[in-house]
């Protein structure tokens, strides 16, 4: 659709004015359940209810639907090792949403961000390197190489 008298230059620039509005509306909404689900777990010191606390009030502001809370695995080894994250579901890996660590308490990211950050962390301490076909950790191996756990040869690791 074009408005009459607007050029697609302007056009353009309408619509990322609009979009980065609704970035902002949404950050700062996600910001407003940060801090209810900070005050509501210091006063039941349940994690649960705050994010049901929290994710009612998104709900209720409208623009928001969410999925329930979900978790990034456990894992006794690896990046992860350790840490369980506690994540509202937004529908999409990299969305901006409300997580949950038992060492951080309640932040905003998202859960393909914390995952991603935790790897390449992961691999700065061990200089291991996540295989692309089977997942495994192994010792850094060149180009071409085939992974020690599935025997494929990634063109690059991880």
């Amino acid at each position: 659709m074009r408005l009459k008298g607007i050029s697609n230059a302007g056009m353009q620039r309408l619509a990322g004015t609009v979009q980065a509005q609704a970035k902002d509306d949404g950050l700062d909404a996600l910001e407003e359940a940060l801090s209810i689900a900070e005050t509501t777990y210091s006063q039941t010191r349940s994690v649960d209810e705050a994010f049901s606390a929290a994710e009612k009030h998104l709900e209720e502001d409208g623009n928001y639907a969410y999925f329930g809370v979900e978790y990034t695995p456990y894992e006794e080894t690896g990046p992860l090792s350790g840490v369980e994250m506690a994540y509202l579901n937004a529908g999409d890996t990299y969305a901006a949403t409300l997580c949950y660590t038992e060492d951080k308490g309640f932040f905003i990211s998202s859960w393909g961000d914390y995952v991603e950050n935790a790897e390449r962390q992961y691999e700065e301490e061990t200089g291991e390197r996540l295989c692309g076909y089977c997942g495994a950790w192994s010792e850094e191996v060149a180009a071409g190489q085939e992974c020690p756990s599935c025997g494929h040869a990634p063109d690059e690791w991880s």
